[in-house]
């Protein structure tokens, strides 16, 4: 049995999340208290406007495509390296291989 540190009713250890950081690995507050904070935070305009730019962000940007899909790789690694490169010879191209 443990007490929600929110609601402070005692219920058993199956009506609270797992949280190995905790000292006795659960979190302080129960299942369904935590619920209701995802949903109120859910409804507030900070959540969603960072949902919205972060689906967002994820789909129109190739970079971020890239590397949600391959993050940890060493081909990743590997490719970003050389999409900077490619970005610093475009830039000095433009700069200065246009004026000449």
């Amino acid at each position: 049995m443990k007490r929600c540190s929110r609601c402070g009713e005692t219920k058993p250890l199956n009506d609270f999340h797992r949280n190995r950081a905790r000292p006795d690995g659960f979190q302080s507050q129960c299942a369904e208290c935590r619920r209701a904070a995802q949903r109120r935070y859910a409804q507030t305009p900070k959540a969603r406007a960072a949902n919205r730019y972060s689906s967002r962000a994820a789909w129109q940007d190739p970079d971020r495509r890239l590397q949600k899909k391959m993050k940890g790789t060493l081909r990743y690694a590997s490719l970003r390296l050389e999409r900077s490169q490619q970005r610093a010879r475009e830039a000095y191209e433009n700069d200065y291989l246009s004026g000449v």
